[in-house]
């Protein structure tokens, strides 16, 4: 039997969201949809986690459970008059708002061209599937953060969980300043726990020309492996953005220094658990720039025409296309 597919609207009392509530309504007495009402609260980035995420029935809620600020509080009893006088079942729930704006504009704000952000956003955090989370790419969350990126002037790169057609993949994408999807990269290396939700693995590295160099992207396990950094140094890849839920930081600096490249880690981990860093990490492994607190940002400015030089082995970088194993069955 297929799955009852889920509604999720947002809802802050004004005319539009009052018009996209009734239509969501509609749509579930027409379809017997899961519906969710969903509240953002403006708010800063919680301190101790993600986002918090409540939910005003009786079901236990995600991460922090706290109570709605009264604003919020009062537009949910709102919302709940209308789903009850519809005579629709519906869920009402609240979430902190996204920190991400916040983020790029921190970041715009010392000079930054490119701000990479964590693994499946849409995803951590919410307390839903990867299926209910997955969306088209271009979609209405590269919307959004093309909304960011075109208003701050640089490039985003941002997991999403994307769906074609009927396989669901675990994405980085690629925004330009000029608020499109310049490219997206699926995750080759997926754990089992990604495998049993549904996900499918990527085939490909792709690499994109930007005015700020040529970027590639790997996504958390993928680190784990050397295959994929290099494929990607291999393809030209001078920095490699990687939104990470968790890994071991020495596999990072790892990546960085036997490909030569700028790596951009972005991670989940709070920094008291000695595990992922939040970091920008140099051609020789070293970490140029980290965060270090919830919320905060770290930014540092590289040459990309500034080879590392070893000794004795002086450009390093150099010899690799030429000097490097060739895999057998390549």
């Amino acid at each position: 039997m297929a799955k009852a597919k889920t509604i999720v609207v947002g809802y802050d009392d004004k005319d539009p969201a009052k018009r996209a509530l009734q239509y969501a309504l509609d749509e579930v007495k027409r379809t017997q949809a899961r519906l969710i009402v969903l509240v953002v609260d403006p708010m800063p980035l919680n301190p101790q986690g993600i986002q918090n995420y409540g939910t005003l029935d009786d079901s236990p809620p995600v991460l922090q459970p706290l109570e709605p600020p009264d604003d919020v509080q009062a537009i949910l009893e709102h919302a709940r008059d209308i789903v009850e006088t519809s005579g629709v079942e519906a869920e009402l729930a609240w979430s902190a708002g996204d920190p991400s704006t916040e983020i790029v504009a921190t970041a715009r704000d010392a000079q930054a061209d490119l701000v990479v952000l964590g693994e499946t956003l849409t995803y951590a955090g919410v307390g839903s599937s990867y299926a209910d989370c997955a969306e088209s790419i271009p979609g209405p969350s590269t919307d959004y953060f093309g909304e960011l990126a075109r208003t701050h002037e640089l490039h985003i790169v941002a997991g999403l969980i994307e769906r074609d057609r009927h396989q669901l993949f675990n994405v980085a994408v690629l925004v330009g300043p000029d608020g499109k999807v310049a490219g997206k990269y699926r995750k080759v290396c997926l754990p089992d726990g990604e495998y049993d939700k549904g996900m499918s693995p990527g085939s490909d590295y792709p690499v994109f020309d930007t005015r700020l160099g040529k970027i590639g992207m790997m996504i958390c396990y993928d680190g784990f492996f050397p295959e994929v950094a290099r494929e990607l140094s291999n393809r030209g890849a001078e920095i490699i953005a990687w939104p990470v839920w968790g890994c071991n930081p020495e596999q990072a600096r790892a990546r960085a220094c036997e490909n030569q490249v700028y790596l951009v880690s972005s991670t989940y981990e709070d920094v008291s658990r000695n595990w992922m860093l939040t970091a920008i990490f140099g051609q020789d492994g070293s970490v140029l720039a980290q965060a270090k607190d919830w919320g905060t940002v770290c930014v540092t400015e590289v040459d990309l025409n500034q080879r590392t030089l070893w000794p004795w082995l002086g450009d390093f970088k150099a010899q690799i296309p030429r000097q490097r194993p060739i895999a057998r069955g390549e």
